[in-house]
């Protein structure tokens, strides 16, 4: 990894760190969208299922991601674009 990136990635996982401990503390609003603490998602009821998201995230998605990651925001965005398509 490069010295860039590792900085990159400290410089989240420091904005994160800080974000979880306001959060715990209750002085933050809901607004981060990476946030799995604030925008939270019943993996089992999107993941077991034939939705469009689900599909969506299983083959294209998920296969790319080193964390696995989405949020509510994720899906929002996702049906946004889907209407946009339509």
């Amino acid at each position: 990894m490069s010295k860039s990136n590792c900085s990159r990635e400290y410089q989240y996982l420091v904005k994160t760190s800080k974000h979880h401990l306001a959060y715990s503390q209750e002085q933050v609003e809901k607004n981060d969208p990476l946030c799995e603490i604030c925008w939270p998602v019943q993996r089992d009821l999107i993941e077991n299922t034939n939705q469009p998201f689900a599909i969506f995230w299983k083959s294209i998605l998920q296969p790319r991601s080193e964390e696995g990651l989405y949020t509510f925001q994720t899906i929002q965005i996702f049906e946004q674009l889907q209407k946009t398509q339509g």
